[in-house]
């Protein structure tokens, strides 16, 4: 996958701010008392159990879920009132699940990230979808119907419409699914490069090991609303991964990441 360029210069106050988060759900508690700031130039990775409450709190980040309690702000100003096409300019998000019903192509997918973006010209969009589909290594399919398109490459073309939409922040819900593992690898080294070109990146994720690999910082969603974040060397050893998980782990020789233990393979 190629680079894609963009803007590194940000206010020094700028981020994402999340200041007493409360998250509720069927009148249970996911995430309460929750204070995280996403910065340009950090990724982050964000790890839990199923119903934990990742999707959700990715909602809230994005102004598409009202969380029960607390503030999130963008750039100083709070995103919920902001309109949602000046919030698509500040922040874009990868959802987990989207409809399939586009008739287009998939160049014409991609090019629907462009809907936050004022006055670009149609030389300037063109060159900037062809951009996004050769990051995520899909040039050769610009022109196919977007229908026509495996899981995997579906996957790519909804990450390369965020590319074109070119927001701040980026929020992904569960990236790497339907990929195969050498466009897994690619897309989160796309992932760190956008961080380290200005982005902020947060991306919810079932691989801890490409976690460890790949993102700066950690954020740990454990059962009862308790979580804990920060650089995610420090975070993502054993013995914190056990805890998430509630499953016994081993790690590698050089320490980057836990494996399952051997009583767990079969």
């Amino acid at each position: 996958m190629s680079a894609v360029a963009v803007a590194s210069t940000h206010a020094a106050d700028a981020s994402l701010a999340i200041r007493g988060l409360r998250i509720a759900v069927a009148g249970r508690d996911l995430i309460a008392g929750l204070d995280l700031d996403l910065r340009p130039g950090q990724c982050w990775a964000m790890l839990g159990r199923n119903g934990v409450g990742k999707t959700s709190l990715l909602l809230a980040l994005a102004a598409l879920r009202q969380p029960a309690a607390g503030r999130v702000r963008v750039d100083g100003r709070e995103l919920s009132t902001l309109p949602r096409r000046e919030v698509a300019r500040h922040v874009g998000i990868l959802l987990q699940e989207e409809p399939e019903l586009f008739w287009g192509t998939a160049a014409d997918y991609v090019a629907l990230g462009a809907h936050a973006r004022d006055g670009l010209a149609p030389g300037a969009l063109d060159a900037s979808v062809r951009t996004a589909l050769a990051a995520v290594d899909l040039v050769q399919h610009a022109a196919q119907s977007y229908r026509t398109l495996s899981g995997g490459e579906r996957q790519r073309a909804r990450l390369a419409q965020l590319l074109v939409q070119a927001p701040r922040y980026m929020l992904l819900d569960e990236p790497l699914t339907h990929l195969d593992l050498r466009h897994q690898l690619a897309t989160m080294a796309l992932l760190a490069r956008l961080a380290a070109q200005g982005h902020g990146v947060m991306m919810a994720l079932h691989e801890p090991w490409l976690a460890a690999r790949y993102c700066d910082y950690a954020l740990l969603l454990y059962d009862s609303s308790r979580f804990s974040s920060g650089p995610a060397r420090a975070l993502l050893a054993r013995e914190s991964l056990e805890r998430l998980y509630g499953c016994p782990l081993e790690a590698f020789a050089d320490g980057r990441a836990p494996a399952p233990s051997a009583s767990d393979r079969t």
